[in-house]
């Protein structure tokens, strides 16, 4: 009986930290990390939500959702001089669940209006990207979207945290009322702040272009390098061997015992 159990927990082992068999393990995980501050009109953050529901669809971001394993978990974050999650989060593993969360989108109204802190939004934001307790992968990705400085918190600060623990952040900077048109330059807010050094910087030159960019970003964002992982009967065909051989072994020396 001994042997078994010794047997067994090896098995058990196995097929518990083999990461074929780890049901949370996904492509990617993105936060969408919008700027709803006072700077941004009510037909602004229209043109924002609008513009997200639109991408969503593009033929290009709905190839590349298709072409995943395991799928990417995608959530919303509003930040203004605070920060709060829209609780919307959905794994997008087909074109199909693309077009529900993009209409989930389209519904989201505007939690507030204040300040400005893109700092909360990526503090909050990487808590999520990475809170492994349901889902985990090896891609954590923001996108942080606004039209203007930080007034509260340190942002560079909060993105030098987020970079240190291997998330990544994109920026896209509207250029709106047009102060903002060099962001993402080497000397821009967005470059200094708020991208992670392995991220990108996308400019809008305005709300009424801010879906051009958005597209290309989320083309991008959803573009991540595929798991590769052995398919999950494989895997359990390996788990059924390794029982048997050992309640096999286990068998056989009971029965050598019994008729020695």
């Amino acid at each position: 009986m001994k042997a078994f159990k010794s047997c067994l927990t090896t098995c058990l082992v196995f097929f518990f930290l083999s990461p074929v068999c780890r049901a949370d393990l996904i492509d990617s995980k993105l936060a969408l990390v919008i700027d709803v501050s006072a700077s941004v009109s009510d037909s602004d953050y229209q043109f924002q939500i609008q513009a997200f529901e639109t991408a969503f669809n593009h033929p290009t971001v709905l190839a590349n959702i298709d072409a995943l394993n395991e799928g990417i978990l995608v959530e919303v974050f509003f930040f203004s001089s605070s920060a709060v999650s829209a609780d919307i989060d959905m794994l997008l593993t087909s074109a199909a669940d693309a077009a529900v969360f993009s209409t989930m989108i389209g519904a989201l109204t505007r939690p507030f209006s204040e300040g400005t802190s893109p700092a909360d939004g990526m503090i909050l934001a990487s808590d999520w990207l990475l809170d492994s307790t349901v889902w985990e992968s090896p891609s954590l990705l923001a996108l942080v979207v606004g039209d203007g400085y930080g007034s509260y918190h340190n942002d560079g600060a909060a993105r030098d945290a987020a970079q240190a623990n291997g998330v990544t952040i994109n920026g896209l900077a509207v250029d709106d009322p047009g102060y903002f048109i060099d962001a993402c330059l080497p000397s821009g807010y967005y470059f200094e702040n708020i991208t992670t050094a392995d991220g990108q910087c996308y400019q809008a030159n305005s709300y009424a272009d801010f879906e051009q960019a958005l597209t290309l970003a989320l083309i991008d964002a959803t573009e991540t390098p595929r798991l590769v992982a052995a398919p999950r009967p494989l895997a359990i065909f390996a788990f059924s061997f390794l029982l048997f051989t050992c309640i096999r072994s286990v068998l056989f020396r009971c029965l050598s015992v019994k008729y020695a």
